[in-house]
């Protein structure tokens, strides 16, 4: 592994994996914690001052899938409910924003990528999908202000090109803006290389800007 290396706009490197090594290594600590002390010890911040922890919990997973690190199990919530989604930091779309290598590292902070989406299969529901990312999207911008002190510009998600076909964004007005390569875990009978469509969703015209 070439050191350093680079996540969600910070240089990591060795010292700074032996840092969070440590952090890991304390009794009775779980994912949220970690993220959150990562963030104190290495003054990942926002410009507001505030913790950058949803692009700490971001780094720290690829940092586990790189085997660099080893996170402890995520901790999962029991209950009733009809879907789940999720919104986290995004990876980077140069070619439909128009961003310099360094505009991606000044401004990676207002994408937010949808990194989980799921509908129970006994809820049986006519355009429930479409209309829960709708809403999501209406409220997530003034949400995500409130917590982390900023709006986002762009919302995005990845689609299985092979599994589906994207048809609740496109109902809720997401754009198809192309395609990438996606990567999973590999195991011996699964390739983990797959194509993916992408989808983006802009919040509202007038906080979008072409950087």
């Amino acid at each position: 592994m070439t050191f350093p290396i680079t996540s969600c706009g910070r240089i990591f490197t060795v010292e700074d994996l032996e840092v969070i090594r440590r952090i890991i290594q304390r009794d009775d600590t779980h994912r949220a914690q970690i993220s959150r002390e990562v963030c104190r010890r290495l003054g990942w911040l926002k410009p507001d001052g505030g913790l950058k922890e949803m692009s700490s919990r971001v780094a720290l997973h690829k940092l586990h899938r790189l085997a660099l690190i080893e996170l402890p199990p995520p901790r999962h919530r029991n209950g009733n409910g009809a879907c789940h989604i999720e919104f986290t930091a995004a990876s980077p779309r140069d070619n439909f924003i128009g961003w310099t290598k360094e505009q991606r590292i000044s401004h990676l902070h207002l994408v937010v990528n949808n990194s989980r989406f799921l509908i129970l299969p006994w809820v049986h529901v006519k355009n429930l999908a479409s209309k829960v990312l709708s809403q999501c999207a209406k409220q997530l911008p003034n949400d995500w202000h409130s917590s982390y002190g900023y709006t986002p510009v762009l919302l995005e998600t990845f689609v299985e090109k092979e599994r589906f076909a994207g048809t609740c964004y496109k109902a809720a007005n997401w754009c198809h803006v192309g395609q990438t390569q996606g990567r999973g875990k590999s195991t011996e009978k699964t390739n983990a290389n797959y194509l993916l469509k992408l989808f983006i969703f802009i919040p509202s015209a007038r906080t979008f800007v072409r950087f």
